[in-house]
């Protein structure tokens, strides 16, 4: 079987209101959708963006016909051979991240994603070696800003949102965010306070910075002022070069600190895990370089330090690399509904959890849950097919 394209198409969304983290706002939802086509006449998909994803991802078409060029007539079974060619090619050009990252990411997946419907397998089995059905813990993201989020109405309006996840939505898990700069120290331990009172003491609350934190003090600041309301873990709270800040912190407080949803390579997640200051790993197999078979190499790292996995993002490409290496401890992210309404008819098959807050995860062959390109007809703003 050999490869005979890449397609790019780039799709454009207005969601029903902006949502704001630690550092950034979001308003469009943004999703590019790669196809890897094969003269056998299977094709696979990856993809990368979504909800809370305003990047300028348009920029990303450019790209395309280079590595279309680069794994025409390539062997789409042979992925970990085509990861190390793209990853170590022209690095003084492309680097290791942003751009030449996430696409290598994406086709990955869709390589992936040939390969489980070539052996009639899910990506999980294909990855894990085991064919038994699995499911695995989610936790559900949201707890973002929305003003006025340190008074009455806005922690009454958060605390509504996360009695919703729990009671309607099953999870036993869900996140918020803190850090940003506006909002500050007193206001998010308010938010944190509101969030565990709301959900009781038996629901694991994670709390997001988003990179927002400059300085180890502050962030020291903040989870000695969180600690008290049992967090199960403190995320991203700086940029992902600040190697002896993230040490500092770990060293300062128990909570767990996870992070890795920008870092792009396996020596990177490496270091962050020899040097104590990842327990859990948030990497993203849609954006790293190498997908599902770095992904896989990064597992092996962390489950060696006695790390946990609970990827970034994308959770219907995440739920099979979760289920794969680390079903029982692992978390998997899930955006809901109310987020982004539009996501819905994009990924028409819901990774809905049970009474125990498991998500099952999909044996069909390959993917399973890709996006449905009817529904995204209307929002395309850019394809590579002629």
């Amino acid at each position: 079987m050999k490869i005979t394209n890449l397609i790019c198409e780039i799709y454009r969304w207005s969601r029903p209101h902006q949502i704001t983290n630690g550092s950034n706002t979001y308003g469009d939802g943004v999703l590019l959708l790669l196809r890897v086509t094969t003269n056998e006449g299977i094709t696979g998909h990856g993809w990368l963006g979504g909800t809370a994803a305003e990047r300028p991802l348009e920029i990303f078409s450019s790209y395309i016909p280079y590595y279309r060029q680069r794994i025409l007539n390539r062997d789409p079974q042979d992925s970990a051979a085509i990861f190390t060619d793209l990853e170590h090619e022209h690095i003084k050009t492309f680097g290791f991240s942003g751009a030449h990252g996430q696409l290598t990411g994406a086709i990955n997946c869709a390589l992936w994603d040939i390969k489980g419907q070539i052996a009639n397998k899910p990506v999980h089995a294909l990855l894990s070696g085991d064919d038994t059905p699995k499911k695995v813990r989610g936790y559900i993201a949201g707890g973002y800003y929305y003003g006025n989020d340190g008074e009455p109405e806005g922690l009454a309006r958060l605390q509504e949102e996360l009695r919703y996840n729990v009671e309607t939505l099953k999870t036993h898990s869900v996140k918020i965010k803190i850090g940003n700069p506006s909002a500050g120290i007193d206001i998010d331990t308010k938010r944190v306070a509101a969030s565990r009172e709301a959900i009781g003491p038996n629901i694991e609350l994670m709390v997001d910075v988003n990179c927002a934190f400059k300085d180890a003090d502050t962030a020291i600041a903040y989870a000695k002022a969180i600690e008290p309301y049992d967090i199960f873990w403190l995320e991203e709270p700086f940029r992902p070069d600040a190697f002896d800040l993230h040490r500092q912190l770990t060293e300062a407080t128990p909570i767990p600190i996870a992070t890795g949803e920008n870092m792009y390579t396996v020596p990177h997640f490496k270091e962050f895990i020899s040097q104590g200051s990842m327990h859990m790993v948030n990497a993203d197999v849609a954006i790293m370089t190498g997908g599902y078979d770095a992904g896989m190499d990064v597992w092996a790292l962390a489950k060696e330090k006695g790390c946990h996995l609970a990827p970034h993002g994308c959770q219907e490409l995440q739920c099979h690399y979760v289920a794969a290496a680390d079903p029982e401890g692992g978390r998997l992210e899930i955006y809901p509904p109310h987020l982004d309404p539009e996501r819905d008819k994009v990924f028409p098959v819901a990774l809905a959890l049970d009474e125990n807050g498991y998500a099952s995860i999909p044996n069909e062959p390959g993917i399973g849950l890709i996006p449905n390109r009817e529904a995204l007809k209307q929002h395309l703003v850019f394809t590579s097919e002629k």
